[in-house]
């Protein structure tokens, strides 16, 4: 079966039936707290991911704070180059 749509939409869409299939709601009920909701659990992770390579990369360091929570932030040592890379991801666009 083939739907024309965006195929992530559809993913995320038929991804949260999956996970709660008892769950119902209205067209708004499921764009504001159903994707949203599943959009942001998938942000952390990739945010993750994206923290873990430039802490790899050396361009932010991390380090654990006294609550135990990791903390990041630019290596002040690799400025030059993190403002280099940024600019370069903003031209690519």
């Amino acid at each position: 079966m083939r739907i024309k749509n965006e195929p992530v939409l559809l993913r995320d869409v038929l991804q949260c039936f999956a996970r709660f299939p008892q769950r119902e709601d209205t067209l708004s009920g499921i764009v504001e707290w159903w994707l949203m909701e599943n959009r942001i659990e998938w942000c952390v992770v990739e945010v993750q991911a994206a923290l873990d390579e430039l802490v790899t990369q050396g361009f932010v360091l991390t380090w654990s704070s006294a609550d135990g929570q990791k903390r990041y932030r630019a290596n002040p040592k690799r400025q030059k180059n993190i403002q280099k890379l940024a600019d370069g991801f903003s031209r690519k666009r």
